[in-house]
């Protein structure tokens, strides 16, 4: 599993075929921060052993996933008994998949190459000493369809019935966890652990820039706000790097570099004229 998860991080393919997202954080040209405070909240739940789910809410492009995967990458380097982890998009979660049971065995089998069913995992847990399973699902938001409630339920059920061994990580917009699903509780009546992920402030932008041999000042001042996102300010760098044909980077020009990469990574994400594009960066 452990194989599976640092080969996935480490390749775009990869990361696009297992999690249908652009997750690789562990590729060797990427360039990344770590993100402290997000970073200690996941540290601060895991160390009170994580027996309640925990969140991470965030708009899109802030680096839900990036520091999700991020902090995981970092159980699996510092732990003496690191967890074992297994990580799955909401998207490939279907409604057949709604114990945390069955999901836990298809991941396990996708993850090991090994057919697994529940009675193996519950015997591998009562001898696993103080190692515990970690499931991360990154985008509840991306599968509209699951009743992700049921699930939480399910998972709450698994944890106090069957063994202490698991924990369970997620990220989501928060529109959709706050609309939608209704800030799910725990049938204990507990609110999961949420954690909230923000844009850049202004030492982890600056940390970002320098990373990747930029100024902040070499940036107009209208695009701070939009340097903040850290998947707009990668894009803003590459188009930096090709200013000599191309003039100042514009909000214009970000936002469609940004759709043109949503298209590469998703078909279906449709088009749009280059006129909308001037009128949403100029409001």
């Amino acid at each position: 599993a452990e194989q599976w998860l640092r080969s996935t991080l480490s390749s775009e393919r990869a990361a696009k075929k297992n999690l249908r997202s652009r997750a690789d954080l562990a590729a060797p040209d990427r360039r990344r921060i770590r993100r402290h405070a997000i970073m200690a909240a996941l540290d601060g739940w895991w160390q009170a052993q994580a027996e309640i789910p925990c969140v991470l809410l965030g708009t899109e492009g802030v680096g839900k996933t990036w520091a999700m995967l991020a902090w995981c990458l970092e159980r699996l380097d510092r732990d003496n008994e690191p967890p074992l982890i297994l990580v799955a998009s909401a998207g490939d979660i279907d409604t057949m998949e709604r114990d945390p049971e069955r999901l836990f065995e298809r991941l396990l089998h996708q993850a090991t190459g090994n057919a697994v069913d529940w009675q193996q995992v519950k015997r591998w847990a009562e001898y696993a000493g103080n190692r515990r399973i970690l499931l991360v699902i990154d985008g509840l938001n991306q599968n509209f369809g699951y009743d992700w409630n049921a699930f939480l339920q399910g998972f709450e059920r698994l944890v106090f019935n069957e063994t202490g061994i698991f924990a369970l990580a997620l990220t989501c917009r928060p529109e959709y966890w706050e609309r939608d699903l209704r800030s799910p509780q725990m049938l204990s009546g507990t609110d999961i652990t949420a954690i909230r992920v923000e844009a850049f402030d202004d030492g982890e932008l600056a940390a970002f820039l320098e990373l990747h041999g930029y100024r902040l000042e070499e940036f107009p001042k209208s695009l701070l706000t939009v340097l903040r996102v850290p998947r707009l300010s990668e894009l803003a760098m590459d188009l930096r790097s090709r200013l000599p044909q191309m003039g100042e980077v514009t909000r214009e020009m970000l936002y469609l570099a940004e759709w043109a990469h949503r298209r590469q990574v998703n078909t279906t994400a449709g088009t749009l004229e280059p006129s909308e594009i001037k009128d949403f960066a100029e409001k």
